[in-house]
Protein backbone atom coordinates (compact mmCIF):
# COMPACT_ATOMS: atom_id res chain seq x y z
CA UNK A 1 0.00 0.00 0.00
CA UNK A 2 2.84 2.44 0.91
CA UNK A 3 6.24 2.08 -0.14
CA UNK A 4 9.87 4.13 0.83
CA UNK A 5 11.29 5.54 -1.96
CA UNK A 6 15.01 6.12 -1.92
CA UNK A 7 16.71 8.72 -2.02
CA UNK A 8 14.33 11.40 -1.71
CA UNK A 9 12.47 13.69 -3.81
CA UNK A 10 15.19 16.47 -4.34
CA UNK A 11 14.45 19.03 -1.20
CA UNK A 12 12.71 16.74 0.85
CA UNK A 13 13.01 14.10 3.30
CA UNK A 14 11.04 11.74 2.83
CA UNK A 15 8.89 10.25 -0.44
CA UNK A 16 6.41 7.54 -0.30
CA UNK A 17 4.61 5.84 -2.94
CA UNK A 18 0.63 5.25 -2.51
CA UNK A 19 -1.24 1.98 -4.32
CA UNK A 20 -4.65 3.97 -3.92
CA UNK A 21 -6.32 0.65 -5.63
CA UNK A 22 -4.98 -1.22 -2.12
CA UNK A 23 -6.56 0.68 -0.12
CA UNK A 24 -9.71 -0.88 1.47
CA UNK A 25 -13.05 1.22 1.08
CA UNK A 26 -15.96 2.62 3.60
CA UNK A 27 -14.57 3.73 7.02
CA UNK A 28 -11.17 2.08 7.26
CA UNK A 29 -9.98 4.08 4.19
CA UNK A 30 -10.66 7.17 5.92
CA UNK A 31 -8.72 6.00 9.02
CA UNK A 32 -5.58 4.91 6.23
CA UNK A 33 -6.12 8.33 5.06
CA UNK A 34 -5.90 10.18 8.27
CA UNK A 35 -2.92 7.83 9.15
CA UNK A 36 -0.58 8.72 6.46
CA UNK A 37 -0.92 12.20 6.31
CA UNK A 38 0.02 12.38 9.57
CA UNK A 39 3.75 11.61 8.56
CA UNK A 40 4.58 14.57 7.91
CA UNK A 41 3.31 16.17 11.17
CA UNK A 42 4.84 12.77 12.94
CA UNK A 43 8.29 13.60 11.14
CA UNK A 44 8.43 17.28 12.01
CA UNK A 45 7.51 16.70 15.66
CA UNK A 46 10.34 14.15 15.92
CA UNK A 47 12.93 16.63 14.57
CA UNK A 48 11.51 19.33 16.35
CA UNK A 49 11.77 18.04 19.57
CA UNK A 50 15.31 17.10 18.80
CA UNK A 51 15.73 20.34 18.39
CA UNK A 52 14.46 21.78 21.36
CA UNK A 53 15.44 19.67 23.54
CA UNK A 54 19.13 20.29 22.71
CA UNK A 55 19.02 23.59 23.89
CA UNK A 56 21.65 23.45 26.24
CA UNK A 57 24.13 22.19 24.28
CA UNK A 58 27.24 24.27 24.20
CA UNK A 59 29.27 24.92 20.34
CA UNK A 60 31.33 27.74 21.68
CA UNK A 61 32.95 27.38 17.68
CA UNK A 62 30.19 28.44 16.22
CA UNK A 63 28.21 30.64 18.96
CA UNK A 64 25.25 30.31 16.76
CA UNK A 65 23.73 27.81 14.53
CA UNK A 66 22.38 28.33 11.52
CA UNK A 67 18.67 28.98 10.73
CA UNK A 68 16.75 25.47 9.62
CA UNK A 69 14.00 25.85 7.69
CA UNK A 70 10.81 23.65 8.34
CA UNK A 71 7.54 23.32 6.22
CA UNK A 72 4.45 21.80 8.21
CA UNK A 73 2.19 24.15 6.10
CA UNK A 74 2.47 24.16 2.75
CA UNK A 75 4.27 27.76 1.31
CA UNK A 76 4.36 28.39 4.87
CA UNK A 77 7.80 27.86 6.13
CA UNK A 78 9.17 28.74 9.65
CA UNK A 79 12.96 28.81 10.95
CA UNK A 80 14.26 27.45 14.06
CA UNK A 81 17.66 28.81 15.39
CA UNK A 82 19.29 26.92 17.91
CA UNK A 83 21.79 28.89 20.23
CA UNK A 84 23.69 27.75 23.24
CA UNK A 85 21.09 29.02 25.86
CA UNK A 86 17.83 28.89 23.65
CA UNK A 87 16.11 28.44 20.78
CA UNK A 88 14.31 30.84 18.81
CA UNK A 89 11.65 29.80 16.44
CA UNK A 90 11.07 32.53 13.28
CA UNK A 91 7.53 32.44 11.63
CA UNK A 92 7.78 34.60 8.02
CA UNK A 93 3.99 36.21 8.32
CA UNK A 94 1.91 36.57 5.12
CA UNK A 95 -1.63 37.55 4.05
CA UNK A 96 -3.53 38.01 1.18
CA UNK A 97 -6.06 40.69 2.09
CA UNK A 98 -4.71 43.77 3.75
CA UNK A 99 -7.42 44.13 6.64
CA UNK A 100 -5.98 40.85 7.61
CA UNK A 101 -2.16 42.34 7.53
CA UNK A 102 -3.97 45.40 9.45
CA UNK A 103 -5.78 42.53 12.17
CA UNK A 104 -2.87 40.64 12.39
CA UNK A 105 -0.15 43.44 13.05
CA UNK A 106 -2.60 44.62 16.16
CA UNK A 107 -2.87 40.72 17.14
CA UNK A 108 1.15 40.25 17.44
CA UNK A 109 1.51 43.91 19.30
CA UNK A 110 -0.81 42.74 21.84
CA UNK A 111 0.54 39.84 22.01
CA UNK A 112 4.43 41.07 22.92
CA UNK A 113 2.62 43.82 25.64
CA UNK A 114 0.74 40.92 27.16
CA UNK A 115 3.80 38.48 27.25
CA UNK A 116 6.02 40.96 28.57
CA UNK A 117 4.02 41.73 31.49
CA UNK A 118 4.78 40.23 35.10
CA UNK A 119 1.74 37.68 34.77
CA UNK A 120 3.07 35.98 31.63
CA UNK A 121 6.78 36.29 32.96
CA UNK A 122 7.22 32.59 32.40
CA UNK A 123 6.21 31.88 28.71
CA UNK A 124 8.30 31.91 25.99
CA UNK A 125 9.54 35.63 24.70
CA UNK A 126 7.73 36.71 21.87
CA UNK A 127 8.73 39.56 19.24
CA UNK A 128 7.47 40.92 16.20
CA UNK A 129 9.62 43.29 13.54
CA UNK A 130 8.66 44.24 10.18
CA UNK A 131 11.94 43.38 8.87
CA UNK A 132 13.43 40.02 8.85
CA UNK A 133 15.67 39.54 12.18
CA UNK A 134 18.79 39.09 12.36
CA UNK A 135 18.97 35.30 12.95
CA UNK A 136 17.66 35.20 9.19
CA UNK A 137 20.25 37.06 7.44
CA UNK A 138 21.39 35.36 4.25
CA UNK A 139 18.35 33.57 3.98
CA UNK A 140 16.35 33.50 0.71
CA UNK A 141 14.92 36.46 -0.86
CA UNK A 142 11.57 34.56 -1.60
CA UNK A 143 11.50 33.53 2.27
CA UNK A 144 12.26 36.99 3.43
CA UNK A 145 9.91 38.73 1.45
CA UNK A 146 6.14 39.26 3.44
CA UNK A 147 3.67 41.66 4.05
CA UNK A 148 2.76 40.70 8.03
CA UNK A 149 6.38 41.19 9.32
CA UNK A 150 7.95 38.36 11.59
CA UNK A 151 7.55 37.06 14.64
CA UNK A 152 9.90 35.07 16.90
CA UNK A 153 9.38 32.81 20.19
CA UNK A 154 12.40 32.24 22.61
CA UNK A 155 12.26 28.45 23.69
CA UNK A 156 14.43 28.30 27.02
CA UNK A 157 15.23 25.14 28.63
CA UNK A 158 11.80 25.19 30.92
CA UNK A 159 9.70 25.62 27.73
CA UNK A 160 10.83 21.99 27.22
CA UNK A 161 11.29 20.34 30.46
CA UNK A 162 8.39 17.37 30.69
CA UNK A 163 5.12 17.05 29.39
CA UNK A 164 5.92 20.70 28.51
CA UNK A 165 7.67 19.35 25.46
CA UNK A 166 4.53 18.04 23.49
CA UNK A 167 2.75 21.42 24.27
CA UNK A 168 5.55 23.62 23.02
CA UNK A 169 6.09 21.32 19.63
CA UNK A 170 1.81 21.45 19.09
CA UNK A 171 2.30 24.81 19.82
CA UNK A 172 4.94 25.77 17.31
CA UNK A 173 3.66 23.87 14.70
CA UNK A 174 0.01 24.96 14.65
CA UNK A 175 0.99 28.52 14.76
CA UNK A 176 -0.20 29.95 11.40
CA UNK A 177 -3.05 27.91 12.08
CA UNK A 178 -4.12 29.84 15.65
CA UNK A 179 -2.81 33.26 13.44
CA UNK A 180 -5.21 32.53 10.91
CA UNK A 181 -8.46 31.31 13.41
CA UNK A 182 -7.81 34.49 14.97
CA UNK A 183 -7.90 36.74 11.97
CA UNK A 184 -10.92 35.29 10.70
CA UNK A 185 -12.64 35.36 13.90
CA UNK A 186 -11.85 39.07 14.32
CA UNK A 187 -12.63 40.18 10.39
CA UNK A 188 -16.28 37.99 11.43
CA UNK A 189 -16.71 39.86 14.31
CA UNK A 190 -16.27 43.41 12.71
CA UNK A 191 -18.36 42.76 9.87
CA UNK A 192 -20.92 41.59 12.41
CA UNK A 193 -20.87 45.10 14.42
CA UNK A 194 -20.73 47.00 10.99
CA UNK A 195 -23.73 45.22 9.56
CA UNK A 196 -26.27 45.96 13.17
CA UNK A 197 -24.50 49.37 13.14
CA UNK A 198 -25.61 49.92 9.91
CA UNK A 199 -28.67 47.95 10.79
CA UNK A 200 -29.41 50.65 13.50
CA UNK A 201 -28.64 53.84 11.46
CA UNK A 202 -31.26 52.03 8.30
CA UNK A 203 -33.98 52.25 11.14
CA UNK A 204 -33.58 55.14 12.74
CA UNK A 205 -33.66 57.02 9.14
CA UNK A 206 -37.16 55.47 8.32
CA UNK A 207 -38.04 56.07 11.77
CA UNK A 208 -37.51 60.15 10.54
CA UNK A 209 -38.85 59.49 7.17
CA UNK A 210 -42.26 57.66 8.43
CA UNK A 211 -43.04 59.77 11.20
CA UNK A 212 -43.97 63.31 9.59
CA UNK A 213 -46.03 61.11 7.47
CA UNK A 214 -47.64 59.56 10.56
CA UNK A 215 -48.54 62.94 11.80
CA UNK A 216 -49.73 64.15 8.67
CA UNK A 217 -52.27 61.05 8.51
CA UNK A 218 -53.17 61.81 12.43
CA UNK A 219 -53.70 65.26 11.46
CA UNK A 220 -56.15 64.26 9.10
CA UNK A 221 -58.53 61.55 10.69
CA UNK A 222 -59.01 64.65 13.96
CA UNK A 223 -60.58 66.90 10.75
CA UNK A 224 -62.31 63.97 9.23
CA UNK A 225 -64.11 62.92 12.82
CA UNK A 226 -64.75 66.72 13.71
CA UNK A 227 -66.40 67.46 10.59
CA UNK A 228 -68.43 64.27 11.55
CA UNK A 229 -69.39 65.92 14.99
CA UNK A 230 -70.79 68.86 13.11
CA UNK A 231 -72.66 67.23 10.72
CA UNK A 232 -74.20 65.22 12.83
Amino acid sequence: MVELIEPAAEGYQLTLRLDFYKIPQGKESSKIITEIASIQAAILSCQLKDMLTNVTSQDTSQGMYKPIKLVYHPREPFFVVRQPEKTTAVFPMRFQEKTDVIIATAFFQELMDVGSSEAWVKVPLCAWSPIPPPELRGEQMEDLSTNGGFISFDILPRHVKGKRLDKTVWNLLNFYAFVKYHVKCTRGFIQRRMRKRLDNLVKKRMDMLLIPKLQDVGASRVSSVFRNLIIQ
